[in-house]
């Protein structure tokens, strides 16, 4: 349960409506989409980007998804970025769409957050060549 005393909470309430939401704890989430620069498998946190539909267009989105392929998405100003440990998405409406790791859901509260120090991931660190080229 989320705690909703915001005098004793660390936690942010974030409204919408939104007209997209991403949310990843690695830079790449594909071959060709880098999804934060920052983002790293250790870091303890999450990259939270979301878009308002209050103050974007469709025009707006189709741009960031253009952009997702070299990171530059991020230096849209109507693209919001926020590094966070955990999340709660409730969505406001009683039907719509929502995917968790590309995979359709059942329509509702969504939440998650890093669980430090429960995985681990081997393998060698690109280098700064890889990470531009690929």
């Amino acid at each position: 349960p989320i705690p909703t005393d915001s005098t004793s909470t660390k936690w942010r309430r974030i409204n919408g409506p939104f007209l997209h939401v991403l949310i990843t704890s690695k830079a790449c989430i594909s071959k060709d989409v880098i999804a934060s620069f920052r983002s790293t498998l250790s870091d303890g946190y999450l990259s939270l980007q979301y878009i308002r539909a209050d103050r974007s267009s469709r025009i707006h989105l189709a741009q960031t998804f253009t952009k997702l392929s070299d990171g530059k998405h991020v230096d849209f100003d109507f693209v919001e970025l926020l590094p966070v440990r955990a999340f709660r998405i409730v969505p406001a409406d009683t039907s719509g769409n929502m995917m968790v790791d590309g995979e359709k859901v059942p329509y509702g509260p969504v939440q998650g957050e890093i669980l430090p120090s429960v995985g681990r991931c081997m393998g060698r660190l690109p280098t700064a060549n890889e990470v531009l080229l690929s």
